[in-house]
């Protein structure tokens, strides 16, 4: 299945970085893509060990399998839930075949959970999980936070009790602060990279635990409506210590997808995240949390047996297509516009800069990138610049009637899936100018 997966531009643009950038070099960028560097680390010790880009989906599937094993070896939930969950769209698919740094969730989650009543004891090696879950990605890093705050709650009310200070767990607690300090300055994006939801997400529940219904708002806040009745009428019969630390653990993320950014992708975190909660609570014994669970996995493995189909029968993104015309043809050595971030999802096929106008870069750096390829693409510009082709996505811009005068141009279909549709439009068409075509003059 994962070698029918065609990588787009977000697994591309981070396998570029990790390439060819420094360690010091990632950690001066990184926070131009918004997320921490793990992720990076882990694909550049990968590719040092001879993993090649056609591979790239081993690293998914390597820590999916270890999360999952943590899973159905560790946790206790029902037999029949630790049968489905592993199968659930978020794990099986999004996280796994798709190859991006929320990999890492389902293993660094599930071992913050087994640690979870002996954080105190094993607090060296809780620590270190939790610096790397906060240095994972965005959603995990408010995680951390979360996790972070019921530590210091903890350990208050303890001094306070005890009227004891334990200097290890001071330094432990110390070295945590400066790690989210620093990950807070390095992460933080630049303007030209800072992204707002087109609208408010008041149905990230439905979208988290039952299905996207994706062309249905009503439906989607009648869902979210139940549901948010359901977990009230819940916790409070679990107590009211319970329902704080659950919105404690959950809440951040759910206001920065809310309020900052989020996709339809992320919000699998928050039903990982819901899993966390359900385990450290010990609630897998719970009836209403099963039901609820065993619809959710029903759903979502028809989810994840539809994407699959379609991912292993259409193309996901047509980067290889393009990359393997653009060397039939011998197009590598003409002077090539790559417009926006896109077009690097055809870079990682090449092992020099690809697009002339990409600054000597083979990922799209963002900061100078804004500012140089985001012009109106005109003829003339082209003309001035002397292009002789240009990679062309049909949401980025409008082709001029002069445009395909002077140039030939291929189609190449492909499109995003999530759950039950076809999300994003990546159709790529390559513009070649007529007087050099050699695939049209032959």
């Amino acid at each position: 299945m994962c070698n029918r997966h065609e990588y787009w531009a977000d697994e591309a643009n981070a396998w570029l970085l990790a390439q060819d950038l420094s360690i010091k070099d990632l950690i001066l960028y990184i926070h131009r893509d918004g997320h921490p560097i793990l992720f990076h680390l882990v694909i550049k010790l990968f590719s040092v060990f001879g993993l090649k880009y056609d591979h790239f989906y081993i690293i998914s599937i390597i820590f999916s399998t270890i999360g999952v094993s943590l899973l159905v070896i560790k946790s206790k939930f029902k037999w029949y839930l630790k049968l489905l969950l592993p199968f659930t769209y978020f794990i099986f698919y999004q996280y796994t075949v798709v190859v991006r740094g929320y990999c890492l969730a389902l293993l660094l989650i599930g071992l913050i959970a087994i640690l979870w009543e002996k954080r105190r004891e094993k607090c060296v090696l809780f620590t270190f999980i939790l610096f790397l879950l906060l240095s994972s990605e965005i959603y995990l890093f408010l995680l951390a936070g979360s996790i972070y705050l019921i530590m210091l709650i903890d350990y208050y009310k303890e001094i306070k009790k005890t009227k004891k200070f334990d200097k290890k767990y001071n330094l432990c607690l110390i070295f945590l602060f400066l790690a989210f300090l620093l990950t807070t300055i390095y992460v933080f994006p630049r303007e030209s990279n800072t992204f707002n939801p087109d609208t408010l997400r008041t149905y990230f529940l439905s979208s988290s635990f039952i299905t996207s219904l994706k062309n249905s708002d009503s439906i989607k806040m009648f869902m979210t409506m139940l549901l948010v009745v359901y977990f009230t009428l819940l916790y409070r019969k679990l107590g009211i210590k319970k329902t704080i630390e659950a919105l404690i653990i959950i809440g951040p993320i759910l206001i920065f997808m809310i309020f900052k950014y989020s996709n339809l992708w992320h919000f699998g975190i928050v039903f990982l995240v819901f899993l966390f909660i359900v385990s450290i609570q010990k609630l897998e014994n719970n009836k209403y949390i099963n039901i609820l669970l065993l619809i959710t996995c029903i759903i979502q493995i028809y989810y994840s047996i539809n994407t699959c189909i379609y991912d292993y029968n259409n193309k996901y993104s047509a980067s290889k297509d393009v990359a393997n015309f653009i060397k039939k043809y011998n197009y590598s050595n003409l002077k090539i516009y790559g417009h926006t971030f896109y077009s690097s999802e055809i870079s990682p096929y090449f092992e020099n800069d690809l697009y002339f106008n990409y600054g000597g870069y083979r990922f799209y750096y963002w900061d100078k990138d804004a500012s140089i390829n985001r012009y109106r693409l005109t003829y003339n510009m082209l003309r001035a610049n002397n292009v002789e082709l240009f990679i062309y996505y049909p949401y980025e811009f409008e082709i001029t009637d002069k445009i395909y005068e002077n140039y030939n141009f291929y189609a190449f279909p492909a499109s995003t899936y999530f759950q039950d549709d076809k999300y994003e439009n990546m159709n790529c068409y390559v513009f070649v100018r007529k007087d050099i075509d050699k695939k049209r003059t032959r």
